[in-house]
């Protein structure tokens, strides 16, 4: 039952009730992040962007980039769009577009890319494996049908 007068809501017959006004959802950020002081293990996959500062166990798969800082510690395989390091990573590395090792970087892991760079001052064990954007792209189409790859 109302209790004062606001509650109250009159209504005339024939006329279309106005909708209240309906905020507008909050905008999705940019780019998820792992925080430092969290530690998460699992595996990630995202639409998005993600920046990891804290530290994770597991595997991030992302349709954007992977961004590690410079002080996280991730031991888990990276697969995305992009990726740049700054901090520590234990694991293999694919990226479609570009792989990054800034200064004060540590990778020990493999990396897949049609671009590397390192620059002076990253810390780099592995082997890499670079290959023309298209032709990999025919190569994971290759394999997923079954086919062998055109360059075998």
């Amino acid at each position: 039952m109302p209790s004062g007068p606001s509650e109250w809501k009159r209504v005339m017959l024939g006329s279309p009730e106005t909708p209240e006004p309906v905020a507008p959802p909050p905008a999705m950020p940019q780019m998820a992040s792992i925080d430092p002081g969290c530690e998460i293990e699992g595996k990630l996959v995202l639409e998005r962007s993600i920046r990891v500062e804290g530290e994770f166990r597991g595997s991030i798969h992302s349709a954007e980039t992977v961004s590690v800082g410079p002080q996280a510690a991730v031991q888990a395989d990276l697969e995305a769009r992009s990726i740049e390091i700054h901090g520590a990573v234990v694991g293999n590395v694919k990226a479609t577009r570009e792989v990054v090792l800034h200064p004060g970087s540590r990778l020990h892991g493999d990396i897949e890319t049609p671009s590397l760079v390192i620059e002076r001052g990253a810390f780099f064990s592995g082997e890499t494996r670079m290959f023309r954007p298209e032709l990999g792209l025919r190569e994971d189409v290759g394999a997923s049908a079954g086919q062998a790859s055109p360059d075998a």
